[in-house]
Parts: C-alpha cells; sequence; structure tokens
C-alpha cells in the first residue's frame, strides 16, 4: 500500500501528451489527452483502467485499450466519467464506452460480467448502440448519458430509484429517464427532455435543464434530492 500524500505531486502524463480533461472514480482517475486517448491508473481489481487485467493498482498511467481488448488504444475520447469500480468514456463521434465492475449491470452492455477493456454502449434497453451523446456521468454504481436532444438515459444500479425510469430494478442496458414534474419545458412524452448536464452520486442523480431548472433523483435519506 502507497503512502499517503498530503501535498499535490504531479502526475507523470507520458512526453507529448496534454490533458484536457480528468475524472476521479472510488479509487482509480482517468484523463483525456489532446489527441483522443484515455489514461488511467489506481485501483484495478475490477478492470477499471481498461487495460485488459483486473488485478492490482498501477501508480503510473497506463493507456487504455482500444474496445474489447483489439486494435489500437482507445482513441477519439473527448470526456470521461468514473464511478466507484468502473469508467465511462464518450467519443466525439457522440458513442460511449464503459469498462469495469458490471455487477449491477453499470457498463450497459446487456451483461452482468465486468469488463477490462472498453465495450461499446448499447443504445435504448439494448437496441443498437447509443450515439449522438452529448454529455456522460457516473455515479457509484449507475451511469447516464444525454444525447444532443437533450433527452437522459440511465442504467445500473437502481435500488434507490437513482435511474428515474420509474422503478427500483437495476438496468444493464440503457433506459429513458421519466419526467419529474408537469413543467412541459423539461417533458416531452412523459420522458425528461432538454437537459443540459447530469451529475451523480453514489445513490441519486442531478439534472440541469437548458432554461437553468435543477431536478433531483434517487436516494434521499439526508435529503440530497433538495
Amino acid at each position: 500500500q502507497e503512502t499517503a500524500k498530503n501535498t499535490p505531486i504531479q502526475v507523470q502524463i507520458p512526453a507529448g501528451e496534454t490533458v484536457l480533461s480528468i475524472a476521479v472514480g472510488g479509487s482509480h482517475v482517468l484523463a483525456v489527452t489532446a489527441s483522443g486517448n484515455v489514461y488511467a491508473w489506481g485501483l484495478n481489481t475490477s478492470g477499471q483502467l481498461g487495460v485488459g487485467t483486473n488485478v492490482g493498482a498501477y501508480s503510473a498511467p497506463q493507456k487504455v485499450s482500444g474496445p474489447n481488448g483489439q486494435g489500437d488504444p482507445l482513441s477519439g475520447i473527448v470526456r470521461v466519467a468514473a464511478g466507484d469500480e468502473f469508467s465511462v468514456a464518450l467519443a466525439g463521434s457522440g458513442e460511449v464506452y464503459t469498462w469495469g465492475n458490471n455487477t449491477y449491470g453499470q457498463l450497459g452492455v446487456n451483461s452482468w460480467q465486468k469488463r477490462t477493456t472498453p465495450s461499446k454502449l448499447l443504445g435504448y434497453r439494448g437496441g443498437g448502440y447509443m450515439n449522438n451523446v452529448a454529455g456522460i456521468a457516473a455515479g457509484g454504481a449507475h451511469a447516464l448519458a444525454i444525447r444532443s436532444d437533450g433527452a437522459v438515459y440511465a442504467w445500473g444500479l437502481n435500488a434507490n430509484g437513482q435511474l428515474g425510469n420509474g422503478d427500483t430494478k437495476n438496468w444493464n442496458v440503457a433506459d429513458k429517464v421519466k419526467g419529474t414534474s408537469e413543467d412541459t419545458y423539461t417533458l416531452e412524452d412523459g420522458f425528461l427532455s432538454k437537459i443540459s448536464l447530469v451529475s451523480a452520486g453514489a445513490n441519486h442523480t442531478v439534472a440541469l435543464s437548458r432554461i437553468g431548472k435543477v431536478l433531483a433523483w434517487g436516494a434521499n435519506g439526508s435529503s440530497q434530492v433538495g
């Protein structure tokens, strides 16, 4: 076990790479570079680093493998999100990749088995692949995606209703988040729409609408739903 650091130290990203965004999970970190590569370091017992193994930990950044462990490393990525033991990446093409722990279906790949390299997120209720995604978020064991039209999709652990789809069963494919009010601006056919940003806690979720309204759902034991 490494000694805790009580002052910042510089992470040694490979030469020639410039980091544009980062995400922190339970015990791992992800970084996206200007070239679209993803680097990961920290705990890897569930394959959350995406390097093809599920053992130990890495103290130095490792380049995330390509989809399903084949071919070149994962590329074309613009944003990442990290849950407790899983990872999510958004490509500039609007597709989403996930890897790591999958006990609760938090990878959205119609399976409950963990993945040590990235897999492409399936579409609504498992149909095709998710596309036109503009934003992502990862909670403790659930994740969300906002499509370009502002519709929100969620998958993974749902014991506290954190997926916002009207039930409390776990989903291993993306389901559409339902509307949470009678506000016609944020509702479309009963589903949440026109959302610009989502953020996820351990067991709850918060969304920001395009006109500045905040919506929340999921666990509320500490009044976190507001």
